[in-house]
């Protein structure tokens, strides 16, 4: 649902996208599929490193330094 959401937004902004990229048209199927996709990965991985780094605390040491 939340790529559909991405997709349609960078479908509306189709014409700003092409005046700012060189070589890519207002409705290009590539860019439309590859920025939403590079959002959702860095989203993803912005969010799994610090879970990761919380999971493997302590949650007493947690409390205590609190």
């Amino acid at each position: 649902m939340l790529f559909a959401g991405l997709v349609v937004g960078a479908f509306a902004s189709g014409k700003l996208v092409a005046k700012f990229l060189f070589g890519v048209t207002a409705h290009d199927r590539w860019a439309m599929v590859a920025s939403p996709a590079l959002f959702v990965v860095t989203g993803l991985l912005a969010a799994y490193l610090p879970a990761r780094r919380a999971a493997n605390t302590n949650p007493m040491e947690a409390l205590r330094a609190e």
